[in-house]
């Protein structure tokens, strides 16, 4: 009888793996998951705040795909998908014209009647509207309509589960919520019919500047998102004042005002930080090796690990970016600014005992007066060392772009 599979073996399955199926779902059909999601947290199944940042991110990322799939493509995959749908080009037209003149408005309104979240979305994309314009109200809308269909799921919820008379029937009532929700799945998906292939795809497109930081930019919040996930999940909330952990934010509040030198003083702090922290991940993960505290890691499970990884790739990610862009002398300005701006976060909203960002000190290797010089410190061997390197890189990129022109 050991090995008969119970609801509580259910249960704990679901808790484990949920998170991992939840994400790319919510990419695809947003609404019906996060309820199914909000409704089985409020019965103790999932996190409600991880279910709220999953919604948000994979709202974010299925309005971006859409949006960059209609830019490369242009209008032709657009005009393949309003005929299969028989969407009237007036209404097409309308949608163009609001699009330019009230994009919030125009974009709201796509999410909110269907059928035209997909081909409103694509025509978002094939008509000129800046990438960094629909980012900004994507984020905004998503983060509405995730807050809303969490709230309703989740009281939802429990207004079921403090119903006396279903006490008796909490099987048979996630049972029905996940067939009904599945079942929506499923209708919605046949709804929407599949993008046609023989669409025309000019990628040259894609590669101007606003597209390739938009691009950054959803990756990044993706990261940071998962970060925070990864956080309340493991219920580690001073985590979230990690620099490591605050990156990924910082470069897309950098990407939104192209402020090119505000990315690289992120730069000068996070690319050395996060090229050692991978560094001794790998050998605590891989090689089973204690360096400065960091086998710790090897007390959770494979999301938790995963995620630290990747939290630790945003500097580069912002390298590649800027790697052809001079660094000037206001990079060092905006390093130290944040490095007092995150020491004061630190400071403020964390214990000492948890040595947050390593203020307190660093194990293994110990530093005269450490805390006291820790800008000093940080200066010296973190980022003016990175910066050189940032200006080394440049420079070296430059010489072999003059090379190829025979210059």
């Amino acid at each position: 009888m050991s090995d008969i599979v119970t609801y509580a073996d259910v249960l704990e399955f679901a808790k484990n793996t949920g998170y991992f199926v939840m994400l790319p779902l919510m990419i695809v059909e947003g609404p019906i998951i996060t309820l199914t999601a909000a409704f089985a947290a409020s019965l103790g199944l999932f996190n409600i705040y991880a279910v709220f940042a999953l919604s948000l991110l994979g709202n974010i990322l299925g309005d971006a795909g859409y949006f960059f799939i209609g830019r490369i493509a242009r209008h032709t995959l657009v005009d393949q998908y309003l005929k299969k749908f028989k969407i009237r080009s007036s209404m097409i037209e309308k949608i163009e014209a609001h699009l330019k003149t009230h994009p919030g408005k125009a974009l709201t309104l796509i999410k909110l009647v269907p059928p035209l979240p997909t081909p409103g979305l694509l025509l978002a994309g094939a008509s000129k509207m800046s990438p960094r314009t629909f980012f900004i109200y994507s984020t905004l809308i998503s983060a509405g309509f995730s807050l809303t269909a969490t709230l309703l799921g989740y009281y939802s919820g429990l207004a079921v589960n403090n119903l006396d008379s279903y006490s008796g029937y909490f099987e048979i009532i996630l049972l029905l919520v996940l067939l009904v929700s599945i079942g929506g799945y499923f209708a919605i998906k046949k709804l929407r019919k599949s993008i046609g292939r023989e669409a025309t795809w000019t990628f040259g497109s894609i590669l101007g500047e606003e597209e390739r930081y938009l691009l950054a930019s959803v990756a990044l919040l993706t990261i940071g998102l998962l970060g925070m996930v990864r956080n309340i999940l493991a219920e580690e909330y001073n985590s979230l004042i990690w620099f490591c952990d605050l990156a990924p934010f910082l470069f897309v509040w950098a990407l939104y005002l192209k402020n090119h030198q505000f990315i690289k003083g992120i730069t000068n702090i996070a690319l050395s930080f996060q090229l050692i922290s991978l560094v001794l991940l790998t050998l605590a993960v891989f090689f089973k090796m204690e360096v400065f505290g960091f086998s710790d890691i090897l007390n959770y499970g494979p999301f938790y690990i995963l995620i630290t990884f990747i939290l630790h790739t945003t500097a580069f990610i912002a390298l590649l970016l800027t790697a052809k862009v001079r660094p000037e002398a206001s990079a060092l300005l905006y390093s130290m600014g944040i490095l007092v701006l995150v020491m004061l976060a630190t400071f403020a909203l964390t214990p000492p005992k948890l040595n947050i960002n390593y203020i307190q000190n660093i194990t293994g290797l110990e530093l005269p007066f450490h805390t006291e010089l820790f800008l000093l410190y940080s200066l010296l061997i973190i980022v003016l060392p990175t910066h050189l390197a940032q200006y080394g890189l440049y420079h070296l990129l430059k010489s072999k772009n003059h090379t190829k022109m025979g210059i």
